[in-house]
């Protein structure tokens, strides 16, 4: 009996069953369908008819606009599969990329917020000492007209 308890075979199939019976009674927190799931939103199917007529100068038919939908699944599924293979790690191509994106953003939330008149005029009186520009001053010289150019020679 000792030497059955020394099995490796039995410690690893005890053990096995411990996890298996301690994982069935996790909650499952997120069901595999919802992980899954992949939904066009109407805002997204709204871009994809824009893009489309923006490009063919009419709006897709039936089979057209299936067929964009069907591009984006695959586009998405294929973007899911390389963050799941973390592709976007140490990739000089992505972080460019991702940094040039930003910058769009960035430029595109400055462009929104240009301030009126009366903030600019606002903050000019709140900080003066920013705008003030010091006096100057320019001096000529004008000096006298030489004597001897002023000379002339008889002979």
């Amino acid at each position: 009996m000792k030497r059955i308890f020394r099995e490796p075979l039995l410690h690893f199939l005890l053990l096995g069953a411990a996890l298996f019976i301690a994982f069935s009674l996790m909650p499952k927190s997120v069901g595999n369908d919802e992980l899954h799931r992949i939904v066009v939103s109407q805002g997204e199917l709204d871009s994809l008819v824009e893009g489309f007529t923006k490009t063919r100068q009419r709006p897709p038919t039936g089979e057209e606009l299936q067929e964009l939908i069907r591009s984006r699944v695959r586009e998405e599924v294929f973007y899911r599969e390389a963050l799941a293979l973390r592709l976007d790690k140490d990739d000089i191509i992505i972080r460019r990329r991702l940094a040039q994106k930003m910058q769009f953003i960035s430029d595109d939330s400055a462009a929104q917020a240009r301030p009126t008149e009366d903030e600019l005029i606002a903050y000019l009186q709140a900080h003066p000492d920013k705008f003030r520009v010091e006096p100057r001053f320019t001096f000529r010289h004008r000096g006298r007209s030489s004597p001897a150019s002023a000379c002339t020679s008889s002979t």
